[in-house]
């Protein structure tokens, strides 16, 4: 275990390979254990597909939430090197490790307001229940509280995703093939028919906004023009 300093910013960083879990604060490594990661008697990490990322609560715990700001979420599909996690806690700018192909999710929470912050990779809105607009360590972060209001949507979105709420993703990768990658576009086999026609709308990458079209043909991407 390892508790985090307060007053003033701190980074916190932790990595999984798979064997090993690490925690870092500061750029330091603070804490280590031996965990499986394959659901086998002992193992304490499971896949959560269609399970719902929250920051700043546990799912599982409602009531077990922070006090305190967040900025510069991120989420990597690979674990990082002692060395990169001390070269972004040192970094002037949160430019270091944005490029990295291996980033999966990016809240960089710059909005300062309204009641969506955007994944700078995928370019999708991320709900903000609970948090209030602050200044950041870079830009604009959030401020939360232990929230009665935070615990209760996560009470309906345990009872949601028990009944498929996982739905939308499926929608998204598997029919329309929507699987954006370090803050582009794509299509998992366009040329493939879905069997299905239609349009899904509402997308949105690095400010642009985009259809996908599935027809007898196939997956088509299109950019939606301002009005």
């Amino acid at each position: 275990t390892a508790t985090v300093p307060t007053g003033g910013w701190h980074h916190v960083a932790g990595t999984f390979d798979g064997q090993q879990l690490i925690v870092y604060i500061d750029g330091n490594q603070v804490a280590s254990a031996a965990v499986k990661g394959d659901g086998e008697a002992g193992g304490a990490i499971d896949p959560a597909t269609g399970t719902n990322l929250l920051v700043a609560a546990d799912s599982f715990y409602p009531n077990d939430q922070v006090s305190g700001a967040v900025d510069e979420v991120r989420v990597y599909q690979r674990a990082l090197s002692a060395a990169e996690i001390a070269a972004q806690y040192a970094a002037a700018s949160p430019v270091v490790g944005a490029d990295d192909p291996d980033l999966v999710l990016r809240l960089a929470m710059d909005e300062g307001h309204g009641q969506f912050t955007v994944d700078a990779v995928t370019g999708l809105e991320e709900s903000v229940i609970a948090g209030t607009w602050v200044p950041g360590h870079f830009g604009g972060a959030l401020s939360f509280t232990p929230s009665g209001t935070l615990t209760s949507r996560i009470s309906r979105q345990q009872e949601n995703e028990a009944n498929g709420a996982s739905f939308a993703a499926t929608v998204l990768t598997d029919v329309f093939g929507y699987a954006p990658r370090c803050g582009r576009p794509t299509l998992r086999d366009p040329g493939t028919p879905r069997g299905i026609s239609g349009s899904l709308h509402g997308l949105t990458c690095r400010g642009r906004r985009y259809v996908v079209t599935s027809g007898p043909g196939g997956l088509r991407l299109a950019t939606v023009q301002p009005e």
